[in-house]
Formats: structure tokens, sequence, C-alpha cells
């Protein structure tokens, strides 16, 4: 075996380099990722405007990106309001896990209109998919299985609705 020529050897120094950089930042951004706790928001007013709850969750202090400790994580996109991104943690009422070969699907979740309320928007999305859309079922990978709830708002069923997912900007990251 021939010896490494010295140009060989700045080559290897340079990936390990490289090697270790890339390890540092990962590691780094995760483990401030960990400990930025995005806060839990357990209900929204459904009679207030969108706008103004997405106001709320924008203007005020907390991290842009970050983990729940319980729920799902939303990332509200601050871009067409001139603000930064703010990351807050719902729970999501998700039904029950069914697979495409033993249930319908739901259909997409009809987008909002800022000036609308949740209730309205709920309602209005209830009234388009009421005849189509089963009380449960599945959603393809890459959207969230959204229920609407006859118990918050006034429709005669519950409802599933398949809305883009969440985490548009950030992958998941496992805490410990």
């Amino acid at each position: 075996m021939k010896p490494f020529t010295l140009r060989q050897r700045i080559m290897e120094l340079r990936y390990s380099f490289l090697f270790l950089f890339l390890m540092i930042s990962v590691v780094s951004s995760t483990e401030e990722k960990c400990s930025s706790i995005c806060p839990f928001n357990d209900s929204f007013d459904l009679d207030t405007p969108i706008e103004e709850i997405i106001m709320k969750v924008l203007t005020r202090d907390g991290p842009s990106d970050g983990v729940c400790l319980t729920g799902d994580k939303w990332i509200m996109n601050g871009t067409q309001f001139g603000l930064p991104s703010k990351c807050i943690c719902y729970n999501i009422p998700k039904g029950t896990e069914i697979s495409q070969e033993n249930g319908q699907k739901c259909p997409n979740y009809s987008k909002a209109s800022v000036q609308e309320t949740l209730a309205e928007s709920w309602i209005r999305n209830y009234e388009l998919h009421k005849n189509d859309a089963p009380e449960d079922g599945w959603c393809p990978e890459g959207k969230t299985k959204w229920i609407l709830e006859s118990t918050l708002v006034n429709i005669p069923r519950d409802l599933c609705l398949c809305i883009d997912g969440f985490d548009w900007y950030s992958p998941e990251v496992v805490c410990i």
C-alpha cells in the first residue's frame, strides 16, 4: 500500500473538518429548537375574525419555531403581514386512525378568508362538503385530518376534512 501524499492528507483533513462542522451545526440547531417551547393555546374564540387570531399569535413574544410539549404544532406564517412567523401548539381533533382501504377519503378543506370567523369558515366548509364528507375517514400523506366537531359549532354532524400539514418550515426533532 502506498503512503498518503500530502495532497491526499490535506483533502482528508478538509473532509474531517467539514464533517465535524456539519455535526456541530446540526446539534446546536437541534439544541436551540429543543430549548424553544411553542406556547399552547387550548382554544380560539370561534367568533373572532381569523385575522385577529393570526395577529394575536404573530405579535406575541415567543419563538418562531420550537417544540410542543403537548398538542400539534402550527407555524403561522407572518410574511403577508410583514411579521416573523410564530409557532403555537393546539390540539387538532383528528378522529380515529383509518386506513385508505377501510374508509372514505375526507375532502380538502376550503380555504378561509381572514375576514371570516372560525365559526363562519367551519359552517361554510360544512355546507360545501356535507354531501361528500364522512364523519371520519382518511387523508393522503402530507395532509392533516381535521374533524369539524358539531359540539363546537352549529352544524348537524361531525365532518372530516384534509388540511395542509402544519410543519412547513420545521422538521420534527425528538428532544431528550
